[in-house]
């Protein structure tokens, strides 16, 4: 007995483009719906791809005001462990460090007047 022989179809990896004379024989109705079929998908695509990006544009927005809350939540925090960690290590901040200044101040024209009092007096006798 004898088998039929099997026969193999090559497929090609891309579709065959319509020749001049193949498009011709094309009815003008059909192509006249093909036309009018890629100007839909067209608009289509553009109202959409605008659609997207005023989304793309409110999502980014949304982001960088949550960026600017986060950025600032952060910045307190880390002020309050810098604060926390100078005040455990016994370290003066820069208020602390003026008033202490101011003070020292002070005392120093007190003693200059006390001083200076005291040598009028020392003259007198």
């Amino acid at each position: 007995m004898t088998t039929p022989s099997k026969t193999t179809v090559k497929r090609r990896s891309t579709p065959r483009r319509p020749s001049a004379a193949s498009a011709a024989t094309v009815p003008v109705w059909l192509r006249e719906q093909g036309i009018a079929l890629v100007g839909q998908i067209r608009s289509r695509l553009d109202r959409e791809g605008r659609k997207a990006y005023r989304q793309m544009e409110a999502r980014m927005a949304e982001l960088q005001q949550r960026l600017g809350r986060d950025k600032t939540s952060l910045s307190r925090r880390v002020d309050e462990a810098v604060r926390g960690t100078l005040a455990r290590l016994n370290i003066p901040n820069r208020r602390e460090i003026a008033d202490l200044t101011r003070k020292v101040d002070e005392l120093s024209r007190k003693i200059d007047a006390f001083q200076a009092r005291s040598r009028r007096r020392g003259a007198r006798a």
